[in-house]
């Protein structure tokens, strides 16, 4: 027995120290673009485009300009998508272990999401637009926020959604249903309206790279 503990104590001393901590990672991959799409880092240096295969940074801000579009994926395997004339900036983006932190700022525009679960307590993926929080569990929802008209619309495709407003907290539980918050208050005080099939669709076809489906005009 004491030689197998002094084995043991040997082999421990032989490991570098911090060998089996884990690696921090503050970025996401760029996984496909199209158009102009402009990150601005936090030290306030000149902006610059984002290409496939670049990374985006904690603290960064991303600027997705009319008719172009962007998808990310995190190191956990989330992936985030802009559409055209969009602005958002990534308060948070570590992953450590098992562990994730993610924070964005949508400050105006469209966010297509598909998050991943985890089954760590310290993980979260928030969502700030003005004064609503959005927390997202293994879950697809798309976030459209107009600052203009304080108005935050989530088309929630499925899974868990949690959102902190005003008047408290909404666990959003009708799947494939749109929401609506004006002045930090939830518009919905029944059941909501059910998105349009025509956006489903689209959604995967936007992360698949795909042509989407232009509606047919009703009159």
């Amino acid at each position: 027995m004491r030689r197998l503990t002094l084995v043991s104590l040997l082999g421990l001393m032989a490991c570098p120290l911090g060998a089996s901590a884990a690696t921090a990672y503050k970025d996401a991959a760029v996984r496909m673009l199209d158009g102009t799409v402009m990150v601005q880092k936090a030290d306030g240096s000149p902006a610059t485009a984002l290409q496939t295969g670049s990374v985006v940074e904690e603290g960064d801000a991303v600027t997705v300009y009319d008719k172009s579009w962007l998808i990310l994926k995190t190191r956990k395997g989330d992936e985030i998508g802009f559409t055209g004339d969009t602005v958002a900036s990534f308060d948070q983006l570590d992953k450590e272990g098992g562990d994730r932190e993610l924070r964005i700022i949508l400050y105006h525009g469209t966010l297509l999401l598909k998050a991943t679960d985890s089954s760590s307590q310290q993980s979260y993926f928030e969502v700030h637009t003005g004064n609503l929080v959005t927390s997202l569990g293994d879950s697809q929802l798309i976030v459209t926020y107009d600052p203009a008209k304080s108005h935050t619309r989530l088309q929630h495709l499925r899974g868990r959604i949690s959102v902190f407003d005003k008047d408290g907290e909404h666990h959003l539980k009708t799947e494939g249903a749109i929401w609506n918050w004006q002045d930090g208050h939830l518009v919905e005080t029944g059941d909501p309206d059910l998105m349009d099939q025509v956006d489903v669709i689209n959604f995967n076809h936007f992360f698949n790279g795909d042509p989407l489906i232009i509606p047919s005009p009703t009159y």
